[in-house]
């Protein structure tokens, strides 16, 4: 099991992520996420967009967080443009941060980042033009309008919900979006696959439980469960 320590400064986190995780980040995605970091708490003063407070907070519970997704993507049989769906996207986590750096696993992912709320919508389209990112759509419909649409359902080689539902509400959520054999990546602080009422979604919704991450985040407890769609 992985354990990564609490990140003080930027260097540490660029000098961590190429040790642990062997990831070549470019000097423009280095600057890319900064600048994201720095709009994303600027926002945050008036914006309810992140409870984490401080540079360590962002850099241990977003940052490495979305490397710990990466790792993950990195072994999965992926083609190189995928189409990537993140369901309640809000401040722009994990999927801001998974389209910055994906490039440093060979992925170019045309992004779809979901927010049912109209504000938050507008601050993703700000960073996304701040930071000149190319290849990305923003929403602010809800999933169960957006499920029922030409270019969202059964679309997606990769869908991930931080922050979106509780685990049942989400499998249902993201089953529609999906594409045969697409991937789901479920974050939790929990191993879900103990509960036995989510071991029975999944095999209801036909999902296919691949493999379950575990990892210590700063001393806590962290998991990734891989969920590939039949």
């Amino acid at each position: 099991m992985q354990k990564l320590p609490l990140i003080t400064n930027w260097l540490m986190a660029w000098e961590l992520i190429e040790k642990e995780f062997n990831l070549k980040v470019s000097l423009d995605q280095q600057n890319k996420t900064q600048l994201f970091y720095k709009i994303l708490f600027e926002t945050n003063q008036f914006m309810n967009l992140t409870r984490l407070s401080s540079e360590e907070d962002f850099l241990t519970f977003h940052l490495l967080d979305t490397i710990m997704l990466l790792s993950a993507i990195s072994k999965l049989k992926l083609p190189e443009n995928i189409k990537y769906l993140d369901l309640g996207s809000g401040g722009g986590i994990p999927g801001i941060i998974l389209h910055i750096l994906s490039q440093s696993i060979n992925l170019k992912p045309e992004t779809y980042l979901c927010d049912s709320r109209q504000k938050k919508a507008n601050y993703l389209r700000k960073v996304a033009e701040e930071l000149t990112l190319n290849s990305i759509n923003i929403s602010h419909e809800r999933a169960e309008i957006l499920k029922t649409k030409q270019n969202y359902k059964r679309q997606f080689d990769l869908i991930t919900a931080r922050a979106f539902a509780k685990p049942l509400e989400c499998l249902n959520a993201v089953k529609p979006f999906l594409k045969p054999n697409g991937y789901f990546l479920a974050q939790s602080t929990t191993n879900l696959n103990e509960d036995s009422a989510y071991q029975e979604a999944l095999s209801n919704f036909k999902l296919n439980l691949e493999e379950i991450i575990e990892f210590d985040l700063a001393d806590k407890k962290r998991f990734i469960l891989i969920i590939q769609k039949n």
